[in-house]
């Protein structure tokens, strides 16, 4: 990372360049937070819920899952074409799913970094909006394997507590 000197006007301020573009994977379970800090930053966020809203409603169909995880893969092999630092902010619960996407990104040239957002369990519940009930979460929770840098050495890990 180096910094460069812009000026406008009379003002004159330091912007970090990143030399290599960074690909972000969030992980969490829904209502973690995930999307809320994605969308703080001001880097594009690529995510699969954004194509299960159906007529403004969100839709879980395992039918049509297929056809969003085609059309997010789609939009972030765009972005690394771009060579454009982005988000993708889903839940990535599996090491063998992020390693996946870290393989992706890691041969266009992207440093990859996973922020492991974690709240307390009674948020999950309340905050979340995608309609997962109890048994949901705990299918999700018996696969669940939590970012290892020994384990993940493709990715730096960040952890973020609500």
């Amino acid at each position: 990372m180096q910094g460069k000197l812009l000026s406008h006007g009379e003002q004159r301020f330091k912007v970090k360049i990143h030399k290599i573009p960074t690909m972000w994977l969030t992980v969490g379970f829904p209502g973690s937070g995930k999307s809320t800090w994605a969308k703080s930053t001001s880097l594009p966020v690529v995510e699969t819920d954004d194509y299960r809203y159906v007529d403004g409603k969100y839709v879980f169909d395992k039918e049509r899952e297929p056809w969003v995880f085609n059309q997010h893969d789609r939009k972030m092999r765009s972005y690394l074409g771009l060579g454009m630092s982005f988000i993708l902010a889903d839940t990535f619960l599996t090491r063998s799913l992020r390693r996946k996407y870290c393989i992706e990104a890691l041969k266009h040239g992207y440093r990859v970094c996973v922020m492991w957002l974690l709240a307390p369990e009674e948020l999950y519940t309340k905050q979340q909006t995608h309609g997962v009930d109890a048994e949901g979460f705990v299918r999700m929770e018996e696969k669940f394997e939590a970012p290892d840098v020994e384990k993940e050495p493709l990715a730096k890990v960040y952890v973020k507590r609500r």
